[in-house]
This record gives C-alpha cells, sequence and structure tokens, in this order.
C-alpha cells in the first residue's frame, strides 16, 4: 500500500521514515510482510535513485540487499552504488513534473 501510494501520488514524504519502516519488517517472519517492505525500497529507488537510498541499506544483511536490487532490476531501474553526501533537506521525495 506505501509503495503504491509513493508511485501513484509522489508525495513528500520524509524518506528516513519510509527507509526505517521498509528495513524493519525485511526480516519479518512473515513473507507477504517482507514483500511488502521491499517493494516500498524499491518504489523509493524508483523515485530518488539508489545511489542515493544506497548508504542506508549498507547495514543490511547481503542477502537482504541482493532481494532488494533483484526486486528493482526485475523492474527495469538501475543499481548505481555510489556514496551520496546528502543533507537532511535532500531527503525528502518531491517529483516535479
Amino acid at each position: 500500500m506505501i509503495a503504491a501510494i509513493i508511485e501513484k501520488y509522489h508525495v513528500s514524504i520524509e524518506v528516513d521514515d519510509l527507509i526505517d519502516f521498509g528495513k524493519k519488517y525485511l526480516e519479518d517472519r512473515n513473507s507477504e510482510v517482507r514483500s511488502a517492505a521491499v517493494n516500498v525500497i524499491a518504489k523509493l529507488s524508483k523515485e530518488m535513485g539508489y545511489e542515493n537510498i544506497y548508504e542506508d541499506l549498507k547495514s543490511l544483511k547481503p542477502q537482504l540487499i541482493k532481494l532488494i536490487e533483484d526486486k528493482i532490476e526485475s523492474e527495469g531501474g538501475t543499481i548505481i552504488k555510489v556514496e551520496v553526501n546528502k543533507s537532511k533537506s535532500f531527503k525528502n521525495i518531491s517529483k516535479k513534473n
């Protein structure tokens, strides 16, 4: 649901909160919950670019990062691993038309 909102409405949201939400549930026992968490991270990547959220994901287990990257690539996204020095004000999703 959250992933769909991000993609459909391109709303301005505090990205740290969404990343923390996704990371929290990536290791949930329920596969549907884990899948939803992967979708949230993948949609954030689509909106912001993977390079802009990569730094926040580096603390995850390698297999979880691979799962996220596989999802991003399966949806036509690109995986670019660079560290971006971003200010707190940058961490808002705001898509311009």
